[in-house]
């Protein structure tokens, strides 16, 4: 594997925190950061490590577990995969803390859950105008907030907007089953500016009303960004509301 700055990492871990680590240009926790990791060519992420510019401060996170890889299953790839510009995998087991030179692994994820990931060299210059449609090359096995079903697979997701001189808007439909129930999630018109987007959507149970939603629909949280030159793919974290506070998620990576 080989080690490497990670400049955009979508991550979802137990569908409890969805959200974009950027190298440099963001921070976490309040504090500016840089984030390393180590890749292998076939999208395995085994660890990566938050520095802290200022202290130089460390935590350091290795997978001890392993990667879900699975069989592909109505269009879904294996849980780990890569076409050269975005990886992508979801892993399950212990996690290993190390801080300060102290280690200590901890049980983190079932084989029903895991860490969620997609990793890309985020777009530098964005495209200005015109419609765009990608399509989907690739996803995690969707997975339950408290890991109680086995995971779930995406069965098909599209992905498409509108490039402006200040940014755009994004819209998407990820069509999943888990626990023998099918969902679609969608978000539209999503505004942004820059490489990056966030915001809500909603999480329709097909073939009837969710009975533990407030309303027809359930809610959801969808979080991307664009990498490789151009705009060329796009990674998408997302997460639905299923039954009172429990939701699934995962990731769905597409290219033009």
């Amino acid at each position: 594997a080989d080690t490497l700055n990670l400049p955009f990492l979508l991550e979802l871990v137990d569908t409890e925190f969805i959200g974009i680590l950027q190298d440099g240009a963001t921070s976490l926790l309040g504090f500016p950061f840089s984030l390393k990791g180590n890749i292998g060519s076939a999208g395995q992420l085994t660890g990566f490590t938050f520095t802290e510019p200022a202290s130089g401060e460390s935590f350091k996170f290795t997978f001890a577990g392993k990667l879900h890889t699975g069989v592909p299953v109505g269009g879904v790839v294996p849980q780990s995969g890569s076409d050269g510009t975005v990886s992508w995998g979801r892993w399950t087991g212990d996690i290993t803390l190390s801080f300060q030179g102290q280690s200590e692994t901890v049980p983190a994820y079932s084989p029903n859950g895991g860490f969620h990931y997609a990793i890309g060299v985020p777009t530098a210059q964005m495209p200005t105008t015109g419609p765009f449609t990608y399509s989907m090359i690739g996803a995690t096995a969707p997975t339950y907030q408290n890991e109680s079903v086995p995971p779930g697979v995406v069965t098909s997701a599209s992905f498409s907007g509108s490039f402006t001189p200040t940014g755009g808007t994004v819209g998407m439909d990820i069509f999943y089953s888990i626990a023998s129930r099918n969902w679609k999630l969608s978000a539209s018109s999503i505004p942004f500016s820059g490489n990056t987007f966030t915001g809500p959507g909603s999480n329709i149970l097909l073939g009837g009303p969710p009975t533990s939603c407030s309303s027809t629909f359930c809610g959801a949280q969808v979080t991307g960004g664009f990498a490789g030159v151009g705009a060329t793919h796009a990674g998408v974290a997302y997460k639905g509301q299923i039954d009172g506070g429990n939701h699934a998620g995962g990731v769905v990576v597409f290219k033009k």
